[in-house]
């Protein structure tokens, strides 16, 4: 959305998943259709994304963990460089901080919020919540669930939780299995 319709130019630091797969589900969702091969409307429409990519989608392309000041150093050159409007990294667990340590953590979210008020960027940091409470599997994690220090939760300028809800995955799955209507269908 942001590149597709406000025409913003992005740089995006995914430690998780290559770049080539993450453009072709942002093209899955500018489209919003499966790949197919044989419809030439399709192919068209994937080749003028490519262009509407081009030069504002910025990647700094490494998997696995990542020096986060190389990260930040490289996000930082690109919104300068480029005018790069937002910065997206998944995740801050994929990064050399120990985020489980309040120090480590705390000199995060601070660096972070710097260098966002100093480039005038919007920056989209993912911090993964813990898995449960251990208690009660059914539980939506809480600002204090985000793994390592729940400054990630305090000092950002906004925190949003997406969570998803385990009991309605198995109702789906339930409903599949019973034949109501299929995956393609909704």
């Amino acid at each position: 959305d942001l590149v597709c319709c406000h025409r913003k130019k992005l740089v995006i630091a995914s430690l998780e998943e290559d770049a080539e797969d993450i453009l072709v589900i942002m093209a899955f969702h500018a489209l919003a259709t499966q790949y197919d091969p044989t419809k030439n409307h399709v192919i068209k429409a994937f080749k003028a994304l490519k262009e509407l990519f081009r030069g504002h989608i910025y990647f700094y392309y490494h998997r696995n963990r990542a020096p986060f000041k190389e990260v930040l150093q490289h996000a930082e050159f690109t919104i300068r460089k480029h005018g790069a409007e937002h910065f997206i990294m998944d995740s801050v667990a994929k990064t050399d901080l120990d985020i489980e340590d309040n120090k480590d953590a705390n000199q995060f979210v601070s660096m972070m919020t710097n260098s966002m008020n100093e480039t005038g960027a919007h920056y989209h940091i993912v911090a993964h919540a813990r898995k449960g409470d251990g208690k009660n599997k059914w539980a939506m994690p809480g600002l204090n669930e985000v793994k390592g220090s729940n400054q990630f939760g305090i000092e950002t300028f906004n925190c949003l939780s997406f969570w998803r809800d385990p009991r309605k995955v198995e109702m789906l799955q339930e409903v599949r299995e019973k034949g109501f209507y299929t995956k393609r269908e909704w």
